[in-house]
Parts: C-alpha cells; sequence; structure tokens
C-alpha cells in the first residue's frame, strides 16, 4: 500500500477546505428569515402595495394587554432613541395563514431605515426588540 501523497492531494484538500469552511460557518450562523424561534421581532418590509413598512411580530401566546383594551401601541425609534414611528395597533394582532401573528406598522421610508428599535406598550411582558 503507497503512503499518502500530499503533494498529489493538496490542491483538492484546499479546495474543499475553501468551500466547505465558509458553507459550514453560513450554515451555523444564519438565522433564515423570521425571528429565529424569538417571540417578539421586528423587520424592515416592503408592504403589498410596495410601501416600505414595518412588520412587528409578537409569537407568544402568554402576552395579554394590561389596560383593559382592544389596542395596543407601538413605537419606534432611531439610534438616538428618538421616538419618529408610533401608532396604535389592534390586540391581539390579526393571525395571516403561515405566519405568526404580527402588525403592519406604515411609515414613509426615510423613517423605516432610520429605526433601530420598536416597542409595544400596553402589554403584561415587555416587548422590546431592534430592528431587523
Amino acid at each position: 500500500m503507497r503512503d499518502f501523497d500530499f503533494r498529489r492531494y493538496a490542491p483538492l484538500l484546499l479546495i474543499a477546505f475553501l468551500v466547505i469552511t465558509p458553507l459550514a460557518i453560513w450554515a451555523a450562523t444564519s438565522g433564515g428569515s423570521g425571528g429565529g424561534g424569538k417571540t417578539f421581532y421586528v423587520e424592515r418590509s416592503v408592504g403589498l402595495g410596495g410601501e416600505p413598512e414595518l412588520l412587528v411580530t409578537v409569537d407568544d401566546p402568554d402576552v395579554t394587554v394590561t389596560n383593559g383594551k382592544d389596542t395596543v401601541e407601538v413605537e419606534c425609534s432611531d439610534a438616538a432613541g428618538k421616538p419618529i414611528v408610533k401608532g396604535t395597533q389592534p390586540w391581539p394582532f390579526p393571525p395571516e395563514d403561515g405566519y405568526a401573528p404580527h402588525a403592519h406598522v406604515a411609515a414613509s421610508p426615510d423613517e423605516v431605515e432610520q429605526a433601530r428599535s420598536c416597542r409595544v406598550l400596553g402589554t403584561n411582558k415587555k416587548l422590546e426588540a431592534d430592528v431587523q
């Protein structure tokens, strides 16, 4: 039996390393779409009419309103912490087939781009997340 000829297989091993390693890192760190198992997350999105929006998702059945109303307040802030988007949304967020309960928060293109974090006010749990 011949010994392993490193010179012969080195280019093949190098190519395999250069292809497999980035793929493994990507697979291990990619979160896919959505919140990746989070119960509250906010994403930049585009509405059905092509307008920009913030998609606020609450995937936790234990979250309830504390004010006895059927609405909550959504507030999104810029990098300096200044509120730039405020709105009232029905509670609970309406479900759509195949998606966790969420709200489409309309905002201007600049506001959507500048939004860094959002929170939902008026619930029994603290709901605050960075915009993805």
